[in-house]
């Protein structure tokens, strides 16, 4: 008694059943037919479950259900009992049901009720409403001894909200298929050691040149050929290292072997994921290939035009050197000293390579000034310096109109700035002097005072260091003065 009363409370369902059919298959656990059980059993059953127990004839009629019947599908007990099973059945739903019960009925001629066993079916339910109650029902085909005739058992689960979860996953699973079907990038989803593709889409069958059918059917070996020899330890290492959940780079560059055997440059973006409940890596494939090779265009281009530029600045400061011979080579020699500053203060490579063009012209504006100024042999008087004074915006106006890469007209016209004012041509203090102009008004300094004029001869290096060093806070920035003096006393540097 104590087990039959465990049973009855179980929510196993199929533990229910155990218990109402014996191995045979008949109602001999039951002293009393389904239509005359106890009502008192199925009500005290109904407050555990909202299963409903149906027992029907071989008519397809009704001829018990539980009281739980009322909560799933709005009917009393005694409505269900005058009703068919078509009655409670839309149309696709009952064509199921008619299919598995024709099914049965042939199953009885040829097999015992142990061995037809139970049969599971899902099926839309009407309600007393019209709603659809989607459903699990279980059926089992027993013997009433005593009248001599077969029943149908079955127990009724409402399974809406897991069917409507699953139709949401399985529209969820369709548009994400669409999505990654219609994407211009490979996709990939791999697991286990060694890989086994199990997803791919048609841009990754197209970037690599095959079909779909050609890679589904991939050995171990065939998958490794896919990526270039040097290449694949990193590559596959990677795969591995992630499926034991180790840390790798989210993106990475390889190189893919066609069908063909042209290789291409790909990049990937790979992740963790879980496929059909297992890990998994997922990628995402990008041919780079043409942007590579534009980018390589590109630089090159870049470099010519870098090239172009300089070959025309030296062109400019050549024609300022043949209008003072005196000063040959001065620009040049400037450029690679303010080159060498820049580095030991360590300006961005962009930076340096503005202020090494900026110094080759740095004295262009001297174009304008006569050239018996220019070498004349005596000090000049303060109207001629006066004219010599105006060529860091003559060089401004003539360079501004060029669209260089960096500010080269900027730091022409401020190279002669001091950091106190008493400069020119603006007069400007400190900071409102740019870094380069900076750079570029010691070094200025320093290799004329180690050149030859025709007013003086030249002066020493140590000279020239010290006086640069004395005007340090006051013309000249003390920074800029300290590199230039590291760069002669421990650097070694000397003038090209």
């Amino acid at each position: 008694m104590a087990e039959k009363k465990k049973n009855l409370l179980s929510h196993d369902f199929t533990q229910f059943h155990r218990f109402i059919f014996d191995r045979t298959g008949k109602l001999k656990s039951l002293k009393k037919r389904p239509s005359q059980l106890s009502d008192l059993h199925f009500q005290f059953l109904s407050m555990f479950m909202t299963d409903i127990f149906i027992v029907l004839n071989m008519n397809l009629n009704f001829e018990y259900v539980t009281p739980s019947v009322e909560r799933v599908l709005g009917y009393s007990t005694e409505e269900v009992k005058g009703k068919k099973l078509k009655d409670l059945l839309p149309r696709d739903s009952l064509k199921r049901a008619l299919r598995v019960y024709r099914e049965v009925l042939r199953s009885t001629r040829e097999k015992t009720l142990l061995e037809f066993g139970s049969r599971t079916l899902e099926l839309e339910i009407l309600d007393k409403k019209g709603k659809t109650i989607w459903s699990e029902v279980k059926l089992n085909l027993v013997a009433d001894p005593k009248k001599k005739k077969f029943l149908i058992l079955g127990v009724v689960r409402d399974t809406t909200e897991r069917h409507l979860s699953r139709l949401k996953i399985m529209e969820s699973e369709k548009k994400y298929r669409n999505l990654v079907e219609q994407l211009p990038l490979g996709l990939l989803i791999a697991q286990g050691l060694p890989p086994t593709l199990c997803f791919f889409n048609y841009a990754f069958t197209k970037m690599l040149g095959y079909s779909a059918q050609e890679i589904g059917k991939f050995t171990t070996e065939q998958i490794q050929n896919l990526i270039h020899p040097e290449d694949r330890n990193m590559f596959f290492a990677r795969y591995k290292n992630r499926l034991e959940g180790k840390k790798e780079p989210l993106s990475y560059n390889v190189r893919a072997i066609r069908k063909d055997g042209t290789i291409r440059s790909v990049d990937v973006f790979a992740n963790n994921i879980m496929f059909q409940g297992k890990p998994s890596v997922q990628a995402v494939f990008m041919d780079v290939t043409e942007v590579k090779k534009a980018e390589v265009q590109l630089k090159q281009s870049y470099e010519q035009l870098q090239r172009t530029i300089e070959e025309t600045v030296s062109a400019m400061a050549r024609i300022v050197e043949m209008r003072d011979p005196y000063t040959s080579g001065h620009q040049r020699k400037v450029a690679e000293l303010s080159k060498a500053i820049a580095k030991e203060m360590k300006l961005s490579p962009p930076r340096i390579r503005g202020l090494y063009m900026a110094a080759l012209v740095h004295d262009i504006g001297k174009m304008c000034v006569p050239s018996d100024i220019l070498s004349r042999p005596s000090v000049l008087n303060e109207k001629e310096f006066a004219l010599v004074k105006v060529h860091p915006e003559v060089g401004y106006d003539i360079l501004k109109p060029i669209n260089f890469p960096w500010p080269v007209a900027e730091i022409v016209v401020q190279h002669h700035e001091h950091i106190d004012g008493s400069g020119y041509p603006k007069g400007l203090k400190g900071k409102k002097i740019r870094l380069e102009s900076k750079i570029l008004g010691v070094a200025d300094v320093v290799e004329a005072m180690c050149s030859h004029r025709p007013y003086r001869p030249a002066h020493t290096l140590s000279a020239a260091l010290e006086e640069i060093v004395q005007r340090k806070r006051i013309h000249f920035d003390p920074d800029v003065v300290d590199a230039c003096c590291r760069l002669f006393t421990e650097k070694k540097f000397s003038f090209p």
